[in-house]
């Protein structure tokens, strides 16, 4: 699994807060703002999974605009496409 970082933007829709990563196109939602990113970060985990698991997971990464960072020869980090511009979430896959 790759390790990336990815942007996420927050903010409050009704009685809801709702978290959207737009490198990846993936949204959630929670009744608390610490519950909208815990939830975000599992929405993402998910969508890298089922990624993986299909073999497609460097294409979306590549088509969203990420690169592979030169310092790792492993393939496994990646770097986002364009500065982040709210709150940051460095995603590691849990072991």
């Amino acid at each position: 699994m790759h390790n990336v970082s990815f942007t996420v933007h927050l903010f409050r829709e009704g009685e809801m807060y709702v978290a959207h990563v737009p490198e990846l196109d993936v949204s959630s939602c929670g009744e608390t703002q610490e519950k909208a990113r815990t939830n975000i970060q599992d929405a993402v985990r998910g969508f890298l999974e089922a990624a993986e698991d299909k073999g497609t997971l460097d294409e979306i990464l590549e088509e969203a605009g990420y690169e592979r960072a030169a310092s790792d020869r492993s393939l496994s980090r990646c770097i986002p496409p364009f500065p982040c511009s709210s709150l940051r979430t460095c995603f590691a896959p849990q072991e």
